[in-house]
């Protein structure tokens, strides 16, 4: 739980524990994010000591392998804020990212209507399929030729205040038309 978001999920599964049946045992595993062959290993071990499985990982090889490695043995997996689209019977719990993409860049063009330059956008990285959805719909809302709002930069700022201050004043400095 290192940033605030995942800090309040796991507050959250604490509670339902406490409200859960006493035969369900709901268990809480966190690695860092930058070791996706951690998180893959730890899929492993725990497939056959789990009734389910709910994850929440990045998009890489080594933990799309291990999901469809417990797929195949049939537990069933929940994936939660971020889909893998590994291609297999796991369920997807969480929101419509690209849709969300879409809102975020309509709000943006609400507030800088009659202004013309560059948008830029800040998100964690390009690790996550959420993250990349996000972005997606983001940039298709700027995507006509003609249109005086231009969608040129996505900044991975890995939810670091520190980061995504030196990227968006690099940003600010290289380029003197970003409006938004």
């Amino acid at each position: 739980p290192e940033t605030a978001f995942f800090a309040r999920l796991n507050r959250e599964f604490q509670k339902l524990a406490g409200t859960a049946d006493r035969l369900i045992v709901i268990h809480r595993s966190f690695t860092k994010e930058d070791a996706p062959d951690i998180v893959a290993q730890r899929i492993r071990e725990v497939t056959d000591q789990r009734a389910g499985i709910i994850v929440v990982a990045q998009d890489h090889p080594a933990i799309v392998a291990a999901l469809r490695e417990a797929d195949a043995r049939g537990v069933p997996l929940v994936l939660l804020v971020s889909d893998l689209r590994y291609g297999g019977n796991a369920v997807y719990v969480g929101i419509d990212n690209e849709s969300a993409g879409r809102t975020a860049g309509f709000f943006m063009r609400q507030m800088l209507q009659g202004r013309t330059g560059r948008v830029i956008a800040l998100c964690h990285s390009g690790g996550y399929v959420t993250h990349r959805q996000r972005m997606i719909g983001f940039a298709r809302h700027f995507a006509r030729l003609d249109a005086p709002l231009v969608f040129t930069h996505c900044l991975a700022g890995h939810d670091s205040d520190e980061l995504s201050c030196q990227l968006i004043l690099g940003v600010l400095r290289q380029f003197d038309d970003v409006v938004g």
